[in-house]
């Protein structure tokens, strides 16, 4: 939130990939932290007005897609790999 106090997206970097204690993903989505998904993406796009939700789910997923092949690459480890 600004000084304004409007609210405006964070940058990606928020949504990475972290543990946090026992497991749980550290960002929580519409209230889920262990596994969020498809269903609590489209609650919170719709609690903050986000048109066309479905779409941009479906272009992360596409992006996503190639994290195997991308990680692989970068020498990541496969134990990284399959943890994220």
């Amino acid at each position: 939130m600004n000084a304004k106090g409007e609210w405006q997206f964070a940058p990606a970097y928020d949504l990475t990939f972290s543990y946090s204690g026992y497991g749980f993903h550290s960002t929580m989505i519409a209230g889920e932290s262990k596994n969020p998904g498809r269903k609590d993406l489209l609650k919170l796009a719709t609690h903050f007005g986000l048109k066309n939700a479905p779409f941009i789910i479906e272009e992360v997923q596409e992006a996503i897609s190639q994290w195997g092949a991308i990680a692989s690459e970068y020498g990541i480890t496969r134990e990284t790999r399959n943890t994220v």
